[in-house]
């Protein structure tokens, strides 16, 4: 469930298939995985014309859904919407930073809440 659906061999395509034919009566996981894959093709659009239209289908998806899950990560779509227009735009995310904020050793946390 976790990993992208673009990654899938044949037989995790018809692995998670089965799941959702068998294990998933009421549809949810699918619904919640349906969300899932259409975040990631919103942030790998390549322009604001196409992320809109991506954008209204996730929105449609998300309403699908309708789960205490998904309907946060709508809002927080929205709310964060210009900082994704910029990333589809440029390509530019603070992900390196972010990486560096994990990796700091106590020494540093203590020395960086000093200052």
């Amino acid at each position: 469930m976790l990993r992208a659906g673009e990654t899938l061999s044949a037989r995790g395509r018809d692995r998670i298939k089965n799941v959702f034919d068998i294990d998933d009566p009421t549809g949810a996981l699918q619904a919640a995985w349906n969300v899932k894959e259409q975040l990631r093709t919103l942030l790998r659009t390549g322009s604001l014309e196409a992320a809109d239209t991506v954008k209204r289908w996730l929105q449609e998806l998300v309403g699908i859904a309708a789960q205490p899950e998904t309907n946060p990560l709508w809002r927080t779509v929205c709310r964060w919407w210009n900082e994704i227009e910029v990333l589809i735009v440029t390509g530019a995310t603070t992900a390196k930073v972010e990486a560096n904020n994990t990796v700091l050793t106590p020494t540093q946390n203590r020395t960086i809440s000093a200052i």
